[in-house]
């Protein structure tokens, strides 16, 4: 009874079409008994079309926060199944796609204001689901600790969660 959800992870090469909208109500059918995720990096997949697929499909949709480059997706506050899920990859542009090293993507510490932008956002997810996942992938130099540590207060402040959540 430890696994809270399984996040499937596509590369930004995983494009919305016919047959990636297949492969992923085969996929939905794979993991009908867990709660999973799908985190994709493209942005073909922010329509309508691909929500619903997610939904029929028993999978939730996984919000992003990264740089704010051409193709990338935006920040959002979308929920496609009862769980509702944050992923925070940090914002260097300048390495996301020019890094000789992949932990140079995510080092990034983030600003609290930065972090305040999501506020309405993280209300707006907790509200349309029965459990919220907020995750830090900006782990480089333990940056993932101190940026959620950040959040916490300011949800907190928020009075979006208590000491009790």
């Amino acid at each position: 009874d430890k696994l809270g959800c399984i996040l499937l992870q596509f590369p930004w090469s995983f494009k919305f079409n016919k047959t990636n909208t297949e492969y992923l109500k085969k996929i939905g059918s794979y993991f009908s008994n867990y709660d999973a995720i799908v985190e994709f990096r493209n942005y073909s997949w922010l329509r309508n079309k691909a929500f619903n697929v997610l939904g029929e499909s028993g999978l939730g949709f996984c919000n992003v926060d990264q740089p704010k480059i051409k193709g990338l997706l935006p920040p959002t506050d979308i929920n496609t199944s009862k769980v509702g899920y944050i992923r925070f990859h940090g914002r260097n542009s300048s390495m996301w796609w020019n890094h000789k090293h992949a932990y140079q993507r995510y080092d990034y510490l983030y600003l609290p204001s930065e972090l305040k932008e999501w506020v309405p956002r993280i209300k707006n997810i907790i509200k349309n689901t029965e459990k919220t996942y907020i995750y830090f992938n900006n782990h480089y130099k333990a940056k993932s600790v101190k940026s959620s540590k950040t959040l916490i207060d300011i949800l907190k402040d928020s009075n979006i969660i208590t000491s009790q959540n």
